[in-house]
């Protein structure tokens, strides 16, 4: 190849290397930062949030979890899966554990 040609080729490739690079800097950030920063917290968040689920074989709104354990929606949802809650398929503020309402229950 001629030198004229790695010129051209040289760019290219530094961009692509380093788009590559940005990606896997933002998925290890956001991997690393999903791993509890407060273990203590997480813990007792999940075992509020069991405690209330547990109680009965009702649905709990998501407002009403959220309001019990102090976090926002989106992270009550994200407690709610890892201790094996699941949303009901007709409301979408409805939460229990799988073990009470199974998948093969209508909801």
């Amino acid at each position: 190849m001629s030198d004229g040609m790695w010129g051209s080729i040289t760019p290219i490739l530094g961009a692509i290397v380093g788009a590559a690079g940005s990606i896997a800097a933002l998925w290890v950030g956001d991997h690393l930062k999903r791993k509890a920063e407060f273990p203590e917290f997480d813990d007792n968040v999940k075992k509020l949030l069991l405690e209330e689920l547990e109680r009965d074989s009702d649905w709990r709104s998501i407002t009403e979890l959220s309001n019990i354990i102090g976090c926002t929606k989106k992270e009550t949802r994200e407690y709610l899966i890892e201790i094996g809650a699941r949303g009901s398929r007709k409301n979408p503020e409805n939460w229990a554990l799988k073990s009470k309402k199974p998948l093969s229950d209508s909801d």
